[in-house]
């Protein structure tokens, strides 16, 4: 349900890390809410990522009698700019994704929702549902675990927050001959030159993972 979509992360828990920062970019706000139903082990990423520049993270917390999150326009933090969800989350239950997206609007942040892209067939696209970031792991897809990798990260977003985008973009163009083709777009020169502005300083090139799940 979103424009624009890349897999250049690790995997899903770095993707939902590297969404929670892009969604403080975007809003330019440092709080990050994530839901009691996000997986504890991508949960612990997200905050091992904010330890370092010293960001708060708060736990938004789940209803003790359905497992799904508590949200209501009064219930997130003011100076949040990143709200975290999972679809459906570590208990399998399915979240309100829309009552998410506005209660993180109305609160002026952002909405990631983290998903298994096998459930998307039967699910409502979270996009369309409001969510402004969408990530999830492509393993499901069938890469073998291997030790534990290689996977891939995939993230998607709205087209006007594509100049925050982590990791790699590919357009799909034509040549003189009018075949179509591909390549390297929109890739901004401070991930060479201008390290301290760079989207990401951990995204690798995942398109061997990324076809792998294709």
């Amino acid at each position: 349900g979103l424009e624009v979509a890349n897999a250049s992360l690790y995997d899903g828990p770095s993707a939902l890390a590297e969404a929670a920062f892009m969604a403080l970019r975007l809003t330019r706000r440092d709080e990050i809410v994530v839901s009691g139903g996000v997986h504890p082990e991508a949960a612990h990423v997200v905050r091992t990522y904010a330890q370092g520049p010293g960001l708060p993270v708060i736990e938004q917390p789940l209803d003790p009698l359905t497992g799904a999150t508590v949200f209501d326009p009064a219930s997130l933090p003011i100076g949040v700019g990143a709200v975290l969800v999972q679809q459906p989350n570590c208990l399998g239950v399915v979240e309100d994704v829309e009552a998410a997206a506005e209660a993180a609007h109305a609160a002026g942040a952002l909405l990631v929702v983290s998903v298994n892209p096998g459930t998307l067939g039967v699910l409502e696209a979270p996009g369309s549902l409001g969510a402004d970031i969408v990530m999830g792991d492509a393993q499901v897809f069938g890469n073998a675990p291997s030790f534990g990798g290689p996977s891939a990260g995939f993230l998607a977003c709205r087209s006007n927050h594509i100049r925050q985008i982590p990791g790699r973009l590919v357009g799909q163009t034509t040549d003189l001959d009018g075949r179509t083709c591909y390549t390297l777009t929109l890739q901004a020169r401070e991930q060479h030159i201008r390290r301290a502005k760079a989207t990401s300083n951990i995204c690798s090139n995942q398109a061997l993972s990324a076809l792998g799940a294709t």
